[in-house]
């Protein structure tokens, strides 16, 4: 699923082959929604739900659906893609901000995994997000862009939150395609909290981040796509590539 092999064309390369411009046209119709309201919550919960119980990283819950503690932060947001007005992918960014007078804010779930690792990364007043959450519906598995839209999304949100360190705690055989987007491992990979699976540690400095962001055509935002999403804020079901 996390391959990089076909998914950086799908919007803004340079050439257009047919075959890229088909791809383009193939998510050109993918909205965004950051759950704010009853509604879009529940989809992420349900979505979460039915992709971690089947993979076996969970067990079932009765309401179908999956949250913690951090879904209630408001500096911790959840991003909800649609197609055709279903929901097939999702991703949490969590922000973490030491100047904050809210304990909350000062939290990532990161640094409960990996207490030790994640101690004396960050600088005085230095701040950091955590990438967690994300899910692709099951019978989206084989679409291997959708991955490339949420780390559009999430680097708009990187944008928003604007941290010195990007962090993130990953599966094994996600592991490549973090690398590429120049993470790096830290630590000795451990029992993640609440979810069956182990996973490693990446960390990103924002300005690596940026840079690979940028060389990428999926993943790169052009000011006025940045306005676009800003609507996102309003609770507006914004189009992922309307103003690419």
């Amino acid at each position: 699923m996390m391959s990089t092999t076909s998914a950086i064309t799908v919007q803004g390369a340079p050439a257009a082959s047919g075959r890229k411009q088909s791809r383009v046209g193939a998510y050109g119709g993918l909205h965004a929604r950051l759950a704010l309201d009853r509604q879009t919550k529940k989809d992420a919960f349900r979505l979460r739900h039915l992709c971690y119980h089947s993979n076996g990283y969970i067990d079932a819950r009765a309401n179908g659906e999956f949250s913690d503690s951090y879904d209630t932060v408001p500096s911790n947001r959840t991003i909800v893609i649609y197609k055709e007005g279903r929901a097939v992918a999702s991703v949490r960014v969590c922000g973490m901000d030491p100047s904050s007078e809210d304990p909350q804010a000062r939290d990532l779930p990161v640094s409960h995994v990996f207490p030790d690792d994640f101690a004396g990364l960050l600088k005085p007043a230095e701040r950091a997000v955590e990438i967690n959450r994300l899910v692709c519906h099951p019978d989206q598995s084989h679409d291997q862009g959708l991955a490339f839209i949420l780390f559009r999304m999430v680097g708009f949100m990187i944008q928003h939150h604007d941290p010195d360190l990007v962090t993130s705690c990953v599966r094994s055989n996600h592991v490549s395609f973090y690398k590429r987007l120049r993470f790096e491992a830290i630590g000795s990979p451990k029992q993640y909290t609440g979810l069956n699976f182990v996973t490693s540690f990446l960390v990103c400095r924002r300005e690596s981040y940026d840079k690979v962001s940028k060389a990428i055509p999926a993943l790169s935002i052009s000011p006025a796509a940045c306005a676009g999403y800003s609507e996102l804020f309003r609770g507006a079901s914004v189009p992922v590539f309307g103003n690419a």
